[in-house]
């Protein structure tokens, strides 16, 4: 996958959201995705799985991410990775549940 600028991915995110019947026009970094947003765990589960579709990237079931902002590094640092090889998902801009 080629690389991707920051606004093409949080373009992309929004694209998703709006699909699924999230207005994305005011959304900034900060914006809570449960809080602000509405999202429950069903919603969060639908908005992974289009992300990691239209990305090629995995969210493994131990990150959570509580805002739109984390939500874009997360999917960032991903697709980093997978450019450079590593299969692997990133952990570091998601957080871990314990």
């Amino acid at each position: 996958m080629k690389t991707l600028s920051r606004e093409i991915i949080e373009t992309k995110i929004k694209e998703i959201l709006e699909e699924l019947n999230f207005p994305s026009s005011s959304i900034k970094d900060s914006t809570t995705l449960k809080d602000d947003l509405g999202f429950d765990e069903i919603d969060m589960v639908e908005v992974v799985m289009e992300i990691e579709e239209k990305f090629n990237i995995v969210f493994p079931n131990e990150v959570t991410v509580e805002t739109f902002g984390e939500l874009t590094e997360y999917v960032i640092k991903n697709i980093e990775q997978a450019n450079a090889g590593d299969n692997q998902p990133s952990s570091v801009s998601g957080k871990t549940e314990s």
